[in-house]
């Protein structure tokens, strides 16, 4: 799949150090008004983006399920990776979409969306009929994102969640989405 300017394929392990840098400039540019700037910050130093490079590569070289979009140099602009449901309790045949992010001198290019398009296409090779994601609840941009590909938020119990980032507490809600609906 492409969007303008991109080609999406399944990430290797070659494409870590990209991942990592688009992790950690979307965490930066998306949460910067959720989480304390030293923090955001911290993320960039070169131990960080080691840790999380070599991280990256670990899961892809256990076989991660990971889209990436690159441009024409291969430079990656956007990512998302998905499986089975992490959620204990979760029904049978429910997969999980657990990062997406793009490079926010991507974003509006259609970057992530052709990557989370890839993605929701292999949960439903993989035999899975629906899919949750996790948003921070005060991440409007992103959960505007999501609602306009299909995403709704879901209200069961269970759907929404208290994490500590940065120092900072943080509440987590949870999305579905019926993957027949294409």
């Amino acid at each position: 799949m492409s969007s303008p300017g991109a080609t999406v394929r399944p990430a290797t392990v070659d494409d870590a150090a990209g991942i990592a840098h688009v992790h950690v400039r979307g965490w930066q540019a998306g949460y910067r008004d959720l989480l304390p700037e030293a923090f955001l910050a911290g993320l960039s130093s070169p131990e960080s983006r080691e840790r999380r490079t070599t991280t990256w590569a670990g899961w892809l070289d256990g076989g991660a399920d990971v889209a990436v979009a690159v441009d024409d140099d291969g430079r990656v602009l956007s990512f998302c990776s998905c499986g089975p449901s992490r959620d204990g309790g979760a029904p049978g045949g429910t997969g999980e979409v657990y990062a997406l992010y793009a490079d926010p001198d991507a974003w509006g290019t259609g970057a992530g969306y052709a990557s989370h398009r890839v993605v929701l296409r292999r949960l439903v090779e993989r035999g899975f009929q629906t899919a949750t994601l996790w948003a921070l609840e005060r991440n409007v941009r992103g959960r505007r994102f999501y609602e306009r590909q299909g995403w709704v938020l879901d209200t069961s119990p269970g759907s929404r969640t208290t994490e500590e980032i940065g120092g900072v507490e943080l509440v987590e809600v949870r999305y579905r989405r019926d993957l027949a609906q294409g």
